[in-house]
């Protein structure tokens, strides 16, 4: 039985992440494209500054998001689990965001029902799974503050182009 547990704690998912590696994806490279493109223009000195902002904003939300898919993975490979990690995504703004969904019915489960499932497991599980939820909140809220961020970095590099 510690055997899944030591696999969670140790997975490739979160050593990566530990070890800084990057994700490279589509739009960070076509960021980067237009940030070339745009060096091919007469150099006038205007319209650059915030773009390395933008593009960094962008890069950190895809890891977060990518980072997220992952737990999500990760919480079904948990042998006997009543209970697993989906991620919402919000079609609307682009939010994502991590939840708990029930394996019978597979409704949301409240954060505040969560400890008491939690203790239910065995131990090592336990643990884990409060690591876990702790990680989550986080992932949540930054993935709203690095969002929110990017929006504005946007709003700024469309002003700025008027």
């Amino acid at each position: 039985m510690n055997q899944p547990v030591y696999h969670l704690a140790q997975s490739d998912v979160s050593q990566r992440l530990r070890d800084g590696a990057t994700l490279r994806s589509e739009s960070a490279t076509d960021c980067q494209h237009r940030a070339d493109t745009k060096a091919l223009k007469a150099f006038t000195g205007r319209g650059r500054e915030g773009q390395g902002d933008f593009c960094k904003l962008e890069a950190k939300l895809e890891r977060l998001h990518a980072e997220m898919d992952e737990l999500a993975q990760l919480s079904k490979t948990v042998r006997g689990r009543g209970f697993y990690l989906s991620v919402h995504r919000r079609a609307a703004n682009g939010q994502h965001s991590l939840r708990w969904r029930n394996v019978v019915g597979n409704a949301h489960l409240p954060w505040e029902a969560m400890p008491a499932l939690f203790a239910q497991q065995l131990k090592p599980i336990a643990a884990w799974y409060i690591a876990l939820q702790a990680r989550i909140e986080a992932l949540n809220n930054e993935e709203c503050v690095v969002r929110r961020a990017l929006h504005q970095a946007k709003k700024a590099v469309s002003s700025r182009k008027q």
